[in-house]
This record gives structure tokens, C-alpha cells and sequence, in this order.
């Protein structure tokens, strides 16, 4: 996760202390596999070896970042575990780059996907006005190529975060961090502590 979402006890990003950003989008033509890089499937295939030079052919992808697209090329090999049929290529992961690789196809920048987990956070926002928003930013910078519609954005950003290590800072003391039930009573607001006292009770509580 980001550097304001993350708990002490979460693993840095890449073991370096700081996110993974990219900032050669302009100059940099083609997203290449790494030296020891193993080409990865949507479908979760891995190659057990990187990729050989005789299998690497490059196609074109599509890099939404916050203001703007890029349009650049992108290293790929034949997915040997999907059927022929579908025409599946395994590709770099990206993440040291600060890009998201959903489909070797459509590429998203961290930055904008975090940009979302930081909003929906904080405020209430849809997904349909998120895009809305980056359609707007898009149009504002001159892009002409427009922003993916709501329901791919949702798909990305949820195949993002599943990727993500998200610990906890709390736990019940007899359940342990992963209880079998949780009970939530639809309240967001709580009690700001100095107000805590012992007739205080929650809005939900019922009278017997």
C-alpha cells in the first residue's frame, strides 16, 4: 500500500522505503522484462526461467497516468497455459516502475490508483465519478484518448489492491486478527475520546 496507508508492521514496497514511481514515461519507448524477470499470465501462469530473447515480441499498451495516456510498447511471450484460441500473452510486472500491468494492454500508474484509495478513503466517491474527474483532468491537459469507463476502472483497481499487503492495528483479544463473524452497525462516526464516559452509549443501542 502507500506510504499513508501503511503500518509499521507492513512490508516496504520493494524493500526500498519509498513507492515505486516512474518518471521516464515521456523518453521511455518500451516496458521491457527485468535481467531475471519471470513473464507472468493474467490466467496465473509464471514462467519458471525469464523470458528468452527468440520468445519476446512487443505489442502496443496504453499507460493511464493522472493528467494524461501514453501510448508506448511493451515486451510480452505466448502464454502457453491458455488455449490458442484466446491469444494470451504473459508479460513484466512493472511494479518497480510504480505501473500496474492489468492485461500488457492496459497499464495504470500507482499514483492513480492510489489517488482513488485516498479519496474513496477519506470521502464518499464512486467509481463513476473518479473516472468522471480523470475524463475531466484528461480533457484539461489536451489528452485526446479517453479515460477507461467506470467498470474496467473498478475491475484494475481491485486486481491492484489484491496484490497489496494490508495489515491490521487491532485484534479481539479472544478471536484473534481474523474472527469468524464481524458484526458492523453501519456507523461511521465515532466518539471523540475525551466524550467517553459511562452513560455513553452508541445511536443503535435498544432499550430493553
Amino acid at each position: 500500500p502507500p506510504q499513508w496507508a501503511r503500518l509499521p508492521a507492513d512490508d516496504e514496497p520493494g524493500g526500498t522505503g519509498t513507492y515505486p514511481t516512474i518518471s521516464d514515461l515521456d523518453t521511455r519507448a518500451v516496458l521491457e522484462f527485468t535481467a531475471d524477470e519471470r513473464p507472468r499470465c493474467r490466467c496465473g501462469w509464471q514462467s519458471e526461467t525469464s523470458a528468452k530473447p527468440s520468445d519476446i515480441r512487443r505489442i502496443n499498451c496504453i499507460v493511464f497516468a493522472c493528467q494524461r495516456v501514453y501510448e508506448k510498447r511493451i515486451e510480452v511471450i505466448a502464454c502457453p497455459n491458455c488455449p490458442a484460441r484466446f491469444l494470451q500473452d504473459a508479460g513484466p510486472d512493472l511494479n518497480s516502475l510504480g505501473l500496474f500491468n492489468y492485461n500488457n494492454k492496459r497499464i495504470v500508474t500507482h499514483e492513480l490508483l492510489n489517488q482513488f484509495s485516498a479519496m474513496f478513503t477519506r470521502v464518499e466517491m464512486p467509481f463513476d465519478a473518479f473516472a468522471e474527474i480523470i475524463r475531466r483532468q484528461y480533457s484539461d491537459s489536451g489528452c485526446t484518448t479517453p479515460f477507461m469507463s467506470a467498470d474496467v476502472f473498478l475491475s484494475t483497481w481491485f486486481g491492484f489492491v489484491r496484490l497489496q499487503t494490508n495489515g491490521h492495528a487491532f485484534e479481539c483479544t479472544l478471536c484473534g486478527p481474523d474472527p469468524d463473524v464481524l458484526v458492523g452497525d453501519g456507523i461511521s462516526a465515532g466518539f471523540d475520546l475525551k466524550q467517553l464516559c459511562d452513560c455513553l452509549r452508541p445511536p443503535t443501542t435498544v432499550d430493553e
